[in-house]
């Protein structure tokens, strides 16, 4: 008895090491690369969100959306980093992502379009992809905040619990993939 029990958790064991792991890897995505995110939160309506730049913020799964990319045009932004400072991948003129982790701020996350100055307590650098192509800034993640007034998810830093009074947040993690064929768009502002 005791050996057939141990023989059929052995195998047991042997069957579940087989079969595929969840652990997907992609491709390390370099400094200057371009690429698109999508959010990651199993369980929650942004699981496999694509996010979108418009009127200088960013969205998941927004209905509406003000961008040019020529004829074609993605249900997603495109960005590049580079030296720690996120953009959107356009011609000139260039849109550069802040974020405002004060008080006042409280984790907003906008892009500004040219030489549109920097508000107060805004900061550029700090932006990285980890080893699982995720982004962070600093070390923080990101939050979609539903209600967002074109459908969908409003972008924000996490660290605020509730951000310019809303209530429903989901942190997610901002998973990062190479787009192999860039499209030059101009985002909305």
């Amino acid at each position: 008895m005791k050996f057939t029990t141990t023989a059929a958790i052995a195998i047991a064991a042997a069957v579940v090491s087989a079969l595929p792991q969840a652990n997907t890897q992609y491709p390390k995505i370099k400094d200057g690369e371009v690429f698109h995110l999508m959010s990651l939160r199993t369980g929650t309506p942004v699981q496999f969100g694509q996010i979108q730049a418009a009127d200088s913020s960013l969205y998941i799964n927004a209905k509406e959306l003000n961008f040019a990319c020529g004829n074609t045009a993605p249900n997603y932004a495109q960005f590049e980093l580079s030296n720690g400072t996120l953009s959107l991948h356009t011609d000139n003129p260039p849109q550069v992502l802040y974020v405002d982790r004060s008080g006042m701020g409280q984790g907003v996350l906008k892009y500004t379009t040219g030489a549109e100055p920097l508000p107060r307590n805004a900061e550029r650098e700090g932006w990285t992809l980890n080893e699982q192509n995720q982004l962070t800034f600093g070390t923080n993640g990101l939050q979609a905040c539903s209600g967002a007034v074109n459908g969908g998810y409003k972008v924000w830093l996490s660290g605020t619990k509730n951000p310019a009074g809303n209530t429903d947040c989901t942190p997610f993690s901002a998973q990062a993939l190479k787009v192999e064929e860039p499209l030059t768009c101009m985002y909305s502002s």
